[in-house]
């Protein structure tokens, strides 16, 4: 058995390739699901992907100008598509957990 602190668990599971895996598997994966008349798996990915955008709009509404740190703790696929629309939004900055810890 693998003992890992809270610090190391979150250092593991925040490494880019595992963002990468899950943010794919929405894509590659789930959104294929269904046949060709029926869209259960895009469904299924647009509502996770509206969620996303829900966590990021309140995160957007609850900070303030004078704010100079926010932490966000979120599983790697949301992570991964938080990280998508700071890229397009130019008033957050990502800093990545582990050059903080």
């Amino acid at each position: 058995m693998i003992k890992l602190s809270l610090t190391q668990l979150l250092l593991n599971l925040n490494k880019e390739e595992s963002r990468n895996f899950d943010l794919g598997s929405y894509i590659t994966l789930f959104n294929t699901a269904g046949g060709k008349d029926n869209f259960v798996g895009a469904y299924l990915v647009s509502e996770w992907y509206r969620r996303n955008l829900y966590m990021y709009s309140l995160i957007q509404k609850i900070t303030e100008s004078k704010d100079k740190r926010v932490m966000v703790l979120l599983g790697a696929s949301h992570i991964a598509m938080l990280k998508e629309f700071i890229k397009i939004d130019r008033n957050f900055k990502v800093v990545e957990l582990k050059d903080i810890l």
